[in-house]
């Protein structure tokens, strides 16, 4: 679970910003089509793990893990680039305000 949180969630989100946030230009080649095209991307997997969260807690299932910490972070860093959990997607909303709200998170 935690490899499919980088690949599904945070990667995807960190090429938005890698592609069309102004940090990285003149700094490396940002291709913004790419970039718009990770966005849509991006959307599509936090609408598939937004099912998953349908009937559990947690990513990986009944414990806080590693996974939701690499999704938390990958959905936190989409605030950078404008990346929102969408209103309708009420289980990873869920989901979010809760681990949002642990210790580790607000460290």
């Amino acid at each position: 679970w935690n490899r499919r949180m980088e690949f599904e969630i945070f990667w995807p989100i960190a090429m938005v910003f890698r592609h069309t946030h102004e940090f990285f230009k003149d700094k490396i080649p940002q291709v913004a089509e790419y970039g718009q095209v990770q966005r849509e991307y991006a959307a599509t997997r936090m609408a598939w793990l937004n099912d998953e969260l349908a009937d559990r807690e947690f990513i990986a299932g009944e414990r806080y893990s590693i996974a939701d910490i690499t999704a938390l972070c990958g959905i936190d860093f989409g605030r950078v680039t404008g990346q929102r959990i969408a209103p309708e997607h009420a289980h990873l909303q869920r989901w979010y305000e809760r681990v949002s709200t642990r210790p580790s998170a607000t460290a």
